[in-house]
């Protein structure tokens, strides 16, 4: 008899993400009534979507596993989640019944380095304040001086904040390009730095020395706030802060403070709130390049995370390995 599943998920969410080839592979792996995934994900709705599974699929719009709604799936083993943090899913209930949780943040953060590693270079290519300077000054503005330009990749420096999965993807990324890598954060060993081909520093020193300032810190509430008008200010005239991490890392007003006075440059993915309120200078400023939480998988690239999940079910059946599971038990100090 094939085994139970269900999704936990709105229906719009779970098309996007399980692409047509994924569904149908589900459906020659397992028994899934796809008629009950509901159009508006409710805790009812999902209980009724997941009743009696042995495997739930799921994404964005996914419901905590509240003690209710495990009631339902009393045999419940596995959570494939095609999606980044599962963190918001997590409850005591799930934490006791303890079930394998395979989740895609891994693979959510290959398109959220790419998208880092993209700012990280037009970073030093200063391409938001010279695109503002074209649009501003038509033809006048077209004009540049490589000889007085002090951006460029050769030879600069770029500091990570944060040791995570993005940023391990991502330094193997930036060592296609000749420039130093900093990286700061208190797990960091400088073993660990040195394999990586990374210089292991700390905060403030990663503050004074980069070109560009690239935020990768988990939303764990010891890290809010930790890009601050002191740390700002040790940032040298010129540099560059990217942050595709989580809007609270930074201090905004003081960022404000920052680009109004033109020390420094922000390539912002996020911010908090999410969006920036209606005439923010974050909209305006010349140099804050602002863009709408776009790093991470959107468009095709949700399918390598529906593909993932696919993958990992066939591990499951097969006996295999899983590729990549979390520790619910342990989600304290993760994204």
């Amino acid at each position: 008899m094939p085994v139970r599943a269900g999704v936990n998920a709105p229906r719009e969410r779970y098309e996007a993400v399980f692409s047509d080839e994924a569904r149908s592979r589900i459906a020659e792996l397992v028994d899934l009534d796809t008629g009950r995934i509901p159009q508006k994900n409710t805790p009812e709705a999902a209980a009724s979507a997941i009743r009696d599974a042995r495997v739930v699929f799921s994404t964005w719009g996914a419901v905590p596993y509240t003690a209710q709604l495990l009631d339902a799936c009393p045999d419940l083993e596995l959570i494939l989640y095609a999606a980044g943090s599962f963190k918001q899913q997590v409850t005591d209930a799930l934490v006791e019944r303890d079930p394998t949780v395979c989740s895609a943040v891994h693979i959510n953060a290959i398109p959220t380095a790419e998208y880092s590693l993209m700012c990280i270079l037009a970073a030093l290519k200063d391409v938001g304040p010279f695109v503002h300077r074209v649009r501003r000054d038509g033809p006048d503005g077209f004009r540049k001086d490589q000889f007085a330009f002090r951006g460029g990749y050769y030879r600069t420096t770029v500091a990570l904040l944060g040791l995570g999965i993005v940023s391990r993807y991502l330094v193997g990324l930036l060592r296609n390009f000749d420039l130093e890598i900093l990286m700061a954060d208190d797990f960091l060993s400088s073993g660990e730095a040195a394999r990586m081909g990374v210089t292991a520093v700390s905060l403030d020193e990663a503050m004074r020395r980069a070109d560009v300032v690239s935020v990768h810190h988990a939303d764990v509430e010891r890290n809010w706030g930790i890009v601050n008008r002191r740390t700002l200010g040790l940032m040298k005239q010129g540099a560059r802060l990217v942050n595709t991490s989580r809007g609270r890392m930074i201090d905004e007003d003081a960022l404000v403070e920052a680009l109004s006075a033109g020390r420094i440059s922000a390539y912002l993915d996020v911010t908090h709130p999410e969006p920036p309120a209606q005439g923010h200078p974050f909209y305006t400023l010349p140099n804050c390049v602002l863009t709408p939480h776009i790093a991470g998988s959107i468009g095709p690239e949700v399918h390598r995370m529906g593909d993932y999940c696919v993958r990992e079910l066939e591990h499951w059946l097969a006996g295999e390995p899983f590729e990549h599971t979390i520790d619910i038990r342990d989600l304290s100090n993760r994204a």
